[in-house]
């Protein structure tokens, strides 16, 4: 079975970016008014296939460092005495307690939305 980062590996050159290049393209040529000549036309499609090989590239780094993170972790807590690991995970359960029982949201009372009146608006939007 292939692994999460040989998918995005294989996928990134091979489909995400030409649909990046792709997605430049049609909305360059396709939106009202927008004059693009071809050499604009391709750097942008160039510009959107790098950054599109750059992400997948980024996220693969993030990926491997994630996963040394996880190895060592698990390393160092099977080094680690009994006693030790016990107070570790009574320390995670609390922290996961008081992450569960933080409100979702803003805990302030909401802001009200400015309204500028017309008359007041020297611009005439």
């Amino acid at each position: 079975m292939l692994s999460i980062e040989k998918v995005v590996a294989l996928l990134t050159p091979t489909l995400f970016a030409p649909v990046a290049a792709l997605l430049t393209k049609i909305i360059t040529v396709d939106v009202p008014g927008s004059h693009v000549t071809s050499g604009q036309l391709t750097a942008l499609e160039i510009a959107a296939f790098i950054g599109a090989v750059a992400m997948g590239a980024h996220w693969l780094q993030g990926q491997k460092q994630w996963r040394k993170l996880m190895l060592d972790t698990k390393a160092t807590a099977d080094t680690m005495p009994a006693a030790d690991r016990a107070a570790l995970d009574a320390a995670a359960e609390t922290v996961i307690a008081q992450i569960a029982d933080e409100p979702l949201g803003p805990t302030t009372a909401p802001v009200t939305p400015l309204v500028v009146p017309v008359a007041d608006n020297p611009a005439g939007i």
